[in-house]
């Protein structure tokens, strides 16, 4: 049920308030003193936009929602990246120390310049200091 105002366009008499069915023939209303025919002075429900971030109470759980799934996603790809660790080889067969790859790689005629860089990290990380 809605409320509608009407004013006759005869006599001019004004009906307040006036209950009717959401369904209800607006123009179908005459007027209690002469029988007139009535018109609707109700209007449309005022449209309202709710600027800013203060109202954006969807955003801020899709926000939170997704901070919490990135940090679970960091801390799985952090365990596995800290199971990988980077192991020296020369055609499948693992080498103990980068700058015995680099060794090996040079007496098969192979670039041995990755090896040698990874053999200088190794240095400055010390020999019980690798990272993994």
């Amino acid at each position: 049920m809605a409320t509608h105002d009407f004013e006759c366009i005869e006599c001019g008499h004004v009906m307040e308030d006036v209950l009717l069915k959401m369904s209800a023939d607006l123009n179908s209303v005459k007027c209690e003193k002469c029988g007139g025919d009535m018109k609707n002075l109700s209007f449309g429900g005022v449209g309202s936009v709710f600027k800013g971030s203060s109202w954006a109470t969807k955003n801020l759980k899709v926000k939170t929602q997704k901070k919490i799934v990135n940090k679970k996603l960091d801390k799985k790809q952090h365990e596995e990246h800290s199971k990988m660790r980077l192991v020296p080889n020369i055609g499948g067969v693992e080498m103990d120390s980068f700058k015995d790859a680099a060794k090996l790689a040079k007496e098969a005629g192979l670039d041995a310049s990755l090896y040698e860089k990874e053999a200088k990290k190794e240095e400055k990380l010390g020999r019980y200091e690798k990272p993994y």
